[in-house]
């Protein structure tokens, strides 16, 4: 069971969790019963992993662990968010970026539920938690919609509404 949560609004849907059952989610299938290979899908789901690595680079406020498996030209448009709507770009924007939170929040914690894979595009579903540095507590769940060329991040555009990342990637839910 996979259950997203989107602003104040939860739903839930149950299907094959991917990464353990890759052949029913990997399309209908073809003769003699043999999966069709989804090879967007798997072009895709070494990007997913260097997503999950980002976040763990971004967990620790690890700026040049980021910077080191990006674009040159990154860019970094959080302009959807509640505190703090901003773009960065390149290198110094990444730096900018942590620096901000780094500055606004005692901690703060992006956990990836779930990753979903279009062409050249990742959609991180995450769940954040965070305590500001006046006590605030922030625990919700958003989308962060990353952008490929290759191996490398070229953008990441930040949702507050998880099913507007996946529509932004057409990934329909």
């Amino acid at each position: 069971m996979i259950a997203l949560t989107t602003g104040s609004t939860a739903a839930s849907a149950t299907r094959p969790n991917s990464a353990l059952c890759p052949l029913l989610t990997a399309g209908p299938p073809i003769a003699y019963g043999l999966p069709r290979r989804d090879t967007a899908r798997t072009m895709s789901e070494p990007n997913a992993q260097i997503v999950r690595t980002a976040y763990g680079h971004l967990n620790s406020m690890d700026a040049e662990a980021l910077i080191a498996m990006c674009d040159l030209d990154f860019k970094m448009d959080m302009s959807g968010r509640v505190f703090n709507p901003e773009t960065y770009e390149g290198a110094d924007g990444v730096r900018e970026f942590v620096a901000d939170v780094a500055e606004c929040w005692e901690s703060y914690r992006w956990n990836v539920e779930q990753t979903r894979t279009a062409d050249a595009s990742v959609v991180a579903l995450l769940h954040c938690e965070a305590r500001g540095r006046d006590g605030m507590a922030v625990d919700w769940r958003v989308a962060w919609l990353w952008t490929f060329r290759g191996a490398r991040p070229v953008s990441v555009r930040f949702f507050r509404d998880q099913s507007d990342a996946l529509k932004a990637a057409g990934l329909q839910e």
